[in-house]
């Protein structure tokens, strides 16, 4: 009889031990911070905890793992939508920011919502215009493009298996386009955090760093019924060819300028810049040349 005893006070020793290894933090939630995502729980104390979770790049999940490096706490993403695809953002409030999983601070984006009249504008607009589709197709090709020579290179040996799974993941990603506060159609290669809350009520955080996106403002001529007008659809076939060369290009490789003011035709600025915008001008043209035939 007391052996039996000794047995099960080993077994309940040996499971509290156990559980001990694997969850010493108590349920919490993944919350984004100024400082960066971060995961906040209530220990025994009833005093809040905040953990600075690990961040895998090519999933772009959050986790939290215990001293024996086992995963005790994580995001679940749901799957994002395919390259080919456009998916409209917003803030989230007012300049709302974070910081990404390299430190850099990210705005903190959300997805429109369907109901909102600007989302439907903006999709009709997108869809029913030839330029901006065009360009817009061109991109998803440059994006299989690059892919494709990435692959190439990981079995050459001369790509770093882990950034080609980065990047690869990155150029996967749905063409991004925010619907901004004010200010003018551009392109911005800075990254984002993307906030989604799940049927669940959960809200996750997929870090975005350095993925590319079109921001048109919303008093914009989109929203304000003057649909078309041809410039607006120009502008952002230019915008997206930034989007374009800033893909193709990896950042070491990129023309490299110190100029970053405002521009016009007149503008002195640099070689790099010179290219850049060269560039965007002419898939600017190329995508609308049908229209422009027709004048």
């Amino acid at each position: 009889m007391k052996k039996f005893k000794s047995l099960k006070l080993t077994v309940f020793v040996i499971v509290a031990f156990f559980f001990s290894c694997i969850a010493p933090i108590y349920a919490g939630n993944f919350i984004a911070t100024s400082e960066g995502i971060r995961y906040v729980y209530q220990n025994s104390n009833g005093k809040t905890v905040y953990v600075n979770p690990k961040y895998d790049s090519k999933t772009g999940t959050y986790y939290v793992v215990n001293s024996n490096n086992q995963i005790i706490a994580q995001q679940q993403l749901g799957s994002e939508a395919d390259m080919n695809q456009i998916k409209i953002l917003t803030q989230t409030g007012s300049n709302a920011t974070t910081q990404d999983f390299m430190g850099n601070e990210v705005q903190i984006l959300t997805p429109m919502a369907n109901s909102d009249p600007r989302y439907q504008q903006l999709k009709q607009y997108i869809e029913s215009n030839d330029s901006v589709k065009k360009t817009v197709s061109m991109q998803i090709q440059a994006r299989d493009y690059k892919i494709q020579k990435i692959q190439q290179q990981v079995a050459e040996g001369v790509k770093d298996e882990t950034l080609a799974a980065w990047l690869t993941n990155d150029l996967k990603k749905p063409v991004y386009l925010e619907v901004g506060d004010s200010g003018s159609i551009y392109h911005d290669a800075s990254g984002f955090v993307l906030a989604e809350t799940g049927s669940n009520g959960e809200t996750t955080y997929r870090d975005n760093s350095y993925v590319n996106r079109i921001v048109i403002s919303g008093n914009s001529e989109i929203f304000s019924g003057n649909m078309s007008d041809p410039n607006t659809a120009s502008v952002i076939s230019h915008e997206v060819g930034h989007m374009i060369m800033d893909q193709l290009y990896e950042t070491p490789n990129y023309p490299a300028t110190n100029y970053y003011g405002s521009h016009s035709k007149n503008t002195i600025s640099d070689e790099g810049f010179a290219i850049s915008e060269g560039w965007a001008e002419a898939l600017e043209a190329l995508s609308s040349k049908d229209y422009r035939a027709n004048w």
